[in-house]
């Protein structure tokens, strides 16, 4: 058991949160709170082990590359980046590094390949964002790849015929 005191904080609601070492790995808690002009005592954060994030990368086509990987890059709880390896499968489990919050999937995809769809526990994540629970298992992540993709042809005309564009970029 620790206490700790955070002193001279701004009102506001606040996500508190503690990461610690347990017998099975890293431990996680949080809980949301207000803080106004009056101190705040009495918080209770109760340490448990951190979620499990597992799932599949896989290809529409027979001829796809082994060992794929999908980057996750977190909004919340911090800057925290996560890299899925896939097995030759395209299975993959990740629970000593992740923790609870929002999640915006990056994917690395292999030449050629786009992102089909990306979904969470069966349903399309908009936005590719992905949610952590507190604890237990996060609904598992499916990747789908696909060969192809659109080509994007690009004629630049200039009013300046003696300048040559510097860069061309597709966001």
């Amino acid at each position: 058991t620790a206490t700790f005191e955070l002193p001279a904080v701004t009102p506001g609601d606040y996500r508190l949160s503690a990461v610690g070492n347990g017998a099975s790995g890293q431990q996680f808690a949080a809980q949301t709170i207000h803080v106004g002009t009056e101190d705040i005592s009495g918080i209770r954060l109760v340490l448990s082990d951190t979620p499990t994030l597992s799932g599949t990368i896989r290809f529409t086509d027979a001829n796809s590359p082994a060992n794929a990987q999908a980057q996750a890059s977190a909004f919340l709880p911090s800057d925290q980046t996560l890299l899925i390896n896939a097995s030759a499968s395209g299975a993959f489990t990740i629970q000593q590094q992740v923790t609870p919050g929002e999640y915006t999937i990056l994917i690395i995809k292999p030449p050629g390949y786009v992102i089909e769809s990306i979904r969470q526990g069966g349903v399309e994540i908009p936005g590719r964002k992905i949610s952590i629970p507190d604890a237990g298992q996060a609904a598992p992540l499916e990747i789908v790849l696909r060969k192809g993709g659109g080509a994007v042809e690009v004629h630049l005309a200039s009013t300046n015929s003696a300048q040559d564009p510097v860069a061309i970029t597709l966001l």
